[in-house]
This record gives structure tokens, C-alpha cells and sequence, in this order.
């Protein structure tokens, strides 16, 4: 394989050597490179071909496909202008333009350029879906709203548009709609098979009295530290309930009274009566924003590390902040990635809190647990052992429960601060998760915590100004 590369390399050499100007023959150059994983070396061949013919749609096209993949997203730019330019109607183009518009936050043009694409074609799918997701990023949710109930008259059946939907129809409390289309079409989007078993999936209409109900993990360990609330009111209900649980989760969820069993994902399953995926759950027992079941608390820490962490705090006289400001970006498209990645705001917004006089921040974060210097704020750690000795979650749990205040983005530790019944304060960006509605600064599904809202789409961090005064207030108030 690598002398047959190597042959197509020197013939390809000799050729352009013949010919300098055949920008044919650089594109295949280009795609050769690119095929032996070296982009660099591509991206030059295809750039010289544009120099050579400025009017080859080939060798704009695949610079500009291969600065994407890349990440040059400014230059890949340039180069699918210059191949509109050629042939300005492909709407393949238009639709790649677009998308790079997007990871530059250049949404305004990305919608003009979709908006073009509906003038060719109005029911052009990609283009209506393209559009209504930056609308509901930058809050126009009735809009994004119309534009996906539309697209799916053009495509009863496109899931990505129905998964779009539902999460809008959630945002602004449409639990019985929302959930109905989000249970129906995630598991196609996912990629992942709906829990069978021969046992039957429990749809609320038969009676749990007596029953062994079976809770599938699923999703991450927010959802999981979220969802698992309905689990107490299938107790209530008389059963007997299994959780399975993410391997973090097991043990601080064992801790949960109204779980009899809990085990790991992966792990052989006791006999059980019927089933529920997890984040069916809300669905299943029919859910409004008026009736989500908020017990608190109905996640615990271990009585004994509670009294442990208390002792070792107890000589911090201070107001006690935890904090977390990094979580878990796991997407594989590189546009779901881009506006997931708004959800974190890093330390560069934590410190705007510094000048709070009185306050003592420690690290939630458990990759940074030696204490953390950044341009003068200081958080403290907790040491090498945090979570480790005593298992996942377990060390956070307790220490939660002996601070003032827990300071998060939205993350799996704002869900377990939240069970736990904390005071928790969640840092929101301007799109916001379904969970957290619209507008409010307060949740239905946690009496103790506050939203702190991005309220300028332009400026990330504006909103820890807000946080900022607020944290001074709870200070005096303590003193």
C-alpha cells in the first residue's frame, strides 16, 4: 500500500512537472496527500491550484473543505466564497458556507446565506433547520418553533428536526408534547437501542403495587442525578425498585432510601416485574411544569464524611464557596460541539468575582484538587483523595453539604446540589437547557437554587456582575 502511495506521488510530480499549469492535476495531487492523512500538504496543492485556475469549482471546494476540517475556519471561509463565486447556486456549498459561518459566531451572515438557499429552494430542509437553530440560540424560540412544525410538513419523518422541536416545545413547558416527541425520536438520533427486555415497558397504566420496577440508566450523570426523583414516587406506589446507574453514580446512590437495589450498568439485572428508561420517566408519570415531584432533599451524602469535612472546614470562618466552571463536551458533530461548548464559561467569569471580601472558594472540579491560582483568584483544593478513596461524588456530596453556598454552570454538580438541598446558584449561558425554561430565576425542580441568566448574547460574561452583587449580599447577611 505505501509503494503504491509513494508511485501515485512521483507520477503526479512528473505530470505537474510537464505541465505547471494543470490545476487538475494539483487537486489530485491534493487528494492524495489528503488521503495519506496529510492535510497540510493537501491544503498547499489545492491553493496552488486555485492560483493556477481561479475558475476551478474542484480546487476552491476542497480547500475549503479541507481548512474545516482543519479548524481554519476563517480561511475555509474565504475558499467557499471563492467557489460560490464559479457556480453561485450549489446548494451544497451554500449549506458548508454556512455551517463555518456558524463556528466563526458569524450567525447573522450564516442566516443570510440559508435564507439564499430558500430562495433556490424553498423547501430546502438543511437550510430551514439550519436557520431555525440559530434562532432558538439567540432566544427566538416561537420563530425556530414555526420554521421546525414547517420542515416537518416537508419531512414527516426527519428525526433531527423532531429531536430540534421537542427540546423547544420542553423549553417553553410543553412537557406533554415535548416528552412525547423526544421519547419518540431520540433513540433513532442516538444511535442507541431502546431497553428491551421480555418483560413489558411500564406506561403508568398498570398498578406497581407489588411490583419490581426497573430503572435503566441512560444519558449522562446529571440526568441520572436529576431523574432519579421519579424513582421515590414509584415507591410510593408500592414497588420494589432496581436502579441501574452509571459506575460513578452507584455508590452515593445507594445511599437513596426509596432505591432497594442499585447496581451498575453492565451488571446482571435481578428478576424484576417491568421496566422504565430512565429519562422516560417524566413522561410516564405525567409530568407539568406545575407537577415535577421536588422532594428535599432525595440525594444524601454519608453522615460520617459530612462530620469528617465539617471538622476539617470548621477553622475556615469565612464564607464558603464551592465552585465548578468546567464541564464535559462530548459531541461528535463540530456544530452541536460549538453551541454546546457556550454551556461552560471557564474561569475567566469566576473571575469576576474576585474583590468579594469575606469569601473563601474551593474546587468542585475534581481534575483540580491542588488549589487553583488564576490572575488573583484563589480556590482552594482538597487534596489528591478527593473522590477517590471514598468513592465518586461521595467527597463532593459531603462537602456541599458544609459550605455556605455551591456556584456552578450547569453541570452534573448543579443537579446533585440541587438533591442535596443546598443553596446552589447556576450559571446559565444565553440558550439554556430545556430544564431551566425561559426567563425565570427560579426552578421547579430545585427549591434551593438560583438561575443567574447571560442576558447579553454578546458579552459571555456580564452576567457574573449579577453574581457578583448577589454573593456581596449573602456575605453581610451571614456577618
Amino acid at each position: 500500500m505505501l509503494r503504491r502511495k509513494i508511485a501515485i506521488f512521483l507520477s503526479l510530480i512528473f505530470a505537474i512537472n510537464i505541465n505547471a499549469n494543470n490545476a487538475d492535476m494539483l487537486v489530485k495531487m491534493g487528494k492524495a496527500f489528503e488521503g495519506n492523512g496529510k492535510i497540510e500538504q493537501a491544503i498547499g496543492a489545492y491553493q496552488l491550484a486555485g492560483s493556477e485556475d481561479s475558475k476551478s469549482l474542484e480546487a476552491h471546494s476542497c480547500l475549503a473543505r479541507a481548512l474545516y476540517k482543519n479548524r481554519k475556519y476563517d480561511l475555509a471561509e474565504v475558499a467557499y466564497r471563492n467557489a460560490l463565486k464559479v457556480k453561485p447556486e450549489n446548494l451544497q456549498l451554500m449549506l458548508e458556507l454556512g455551517n463555518t459561518l456558524i463556528l466563526l459566531d458569524k450567525t447573522d451572515e450564516a442566516i443570510d446565506t440559508f435564507m439564499c438557499m430558500l430562495i433556490l429552494a424553498p423547501n430546502c430542509v438543511p437550510a430551514m433547520g439550519n436557520v431555525a437553530r440559530i434562532l432558538s440560540s439567540k432566544g427566538n424560540i416561537s420563530e425556530a418553533i414555526g420554521i421546525y412544525e414547517k420542515m416537518l410538513t416537508v419531512v414527516p419523518n426527519d428525526v433531527l428536526s423532531q429531536f430540534n422541536l421537542s427540546l423547544l416545545y420542553l423549553t417553553i413547558g410543553e412537557f406533554k408534547k415535548g416528552f412525547a416527541m423526544y421519547n419518540g425520536c431520540r433513540w433513532t438520533l442516538n444511535r442507541e437501542p431502546r431497553p428491551k427486555f421480555s418483560q413489558s415497558e411500564w406506561d403508568g397504566s398498570t398498578s406497581l403495587y407489588g411490583k419490581c420496577f426497573l430503572i435503566c440508566s441512560e444519558q449522562g450523570l446529571g440526568d441520572m442525578f436529576q431523574f432519579i426523583r421519579y424513582a421515590k414516587k414509584a415507591k410510593a406506589l408500592g414497588a420494589t425498585v432496581i436502579a441501574q446507574a452509571h459506575k460513578p453514580l452507584v455508590k452515593i446512590l445507594s445511599l437513596c432510601p426509596y432505591l432497594d437495589i442499585v447496581i451498575q450498568e453492565g451488571a446482571p439485572i435481578p428478576e424484576f416485574d417491568t421496566f422504565v428508561p430512565l429519562v422516560c420517566l417524566p413522561e410516564v408519570f405525567q409530568t407539568t411544569v406545575e407537577t415535577i415531584p421536588s422532594p428535599t432533599p432525595y440525594l444524601f451524602a454519608k453522615e460520617d464524611l459530612v462530620k469528617y469535612w465539617k471538622h476539617r472546614l470548621s477553622e475556615d470562618k469565612t464564607f464558603k464557596v464551592g465552585i465548578c466552571w468546567q464541564g464535559m463536551i462530548e459531541q461528535d458533530s463540530e456544530i452541536i460541539r460549538h453551541f454546546a461548548s457556550k454551556r461552560s464559561f471557564g474561569l475567566d467569569g469566576f473571575k469576576k468575582l474576585i474583590g468579594v471580601d469575606g469569601v473563601t472558594f474551593y474546587s468542585l472540579q475534581k481534575e483540580h484538587q491542588n488549589g487553583v491560582v488564576a490572575d488573583g483568584l484563589v480556590i482552594k483544593g482538597f487534596g489528591d483523595e478527593f473522590d477517590k478513596s471514598h468513592g465518586a461524588f461521595m467527597d463532593t456530596a459531603a462537602i456541599m453539604k458544609n459550605l455556605d453556598l455551591v456556584i456552578t454552570i450547569d453541570t452534573s454538580i448543579a443537579h446533585l446540589a440541587g438533591g442535596l438541598g443546598v443553596k446552589t446558584w447556576v450559571i446559565l449561558p444565553y440558550e439554556a437547557s430545556w430544564r431551566w425554561l425561559i426567563g425565570c430565576s427560579d426552578t421547579p425542580w430545585y427549591s434551593t437554587m438560583k438561575l443567574f441568566r447571560q442576558k447579553d448574547l454578546d458579552d459571555k460574561y456580564s452576567v457574573f456582575d449579577d453574581v457578583k452583587q448577589e454573593l456581596k449580599k449573602c456575605v453581610i447577611e451571614k456577618d
